[in-house]
């Protein structure tokens, strides 16, 4: 996929990996976020994969590659940031 780089606040942003991965990234950190199309043949909704969101996919020398539940709230937040910004609905899973 094209680069595709949407700021979501601060130092964060949101980019298309694949059809249903998105990068977030914040600083020295990234992580891999799974998203899904709701069922429905004209839904446009997504479903965020919280379960997806387990370890740094980028992070630096030294630190712990396991998202913390602090972090991992904020990514979700992020994530949700930026459907709202698309004028998307999308909900956890």
């Amino acid at each position: 996929m094209a680069e595709n780089k949407t700021s979501i606040g601060n130092s964060a942003y949101i980019e298309w990996m694949d059809s249903e991965t998105l990068r977030y990234s914040d600083g020295e950190f990234s992580a891999l976020v799974w998203v899904d199309y709701e069922t429905g043949f004209f839904s446009a909704e997504r479903i965020i994969r919280s379960s997806s969101i387990e370890e740094w996919e980028k992070m630096p020398e030294g630190c712990s590659g396991e998202i913390e539940p602090l972090y991992k709230e904020a990514i979700i937040k992020g994530v949700q940031r930026y459907f709202e910004l698309q004028s998307r609905t999308c909900r956890v899973e």
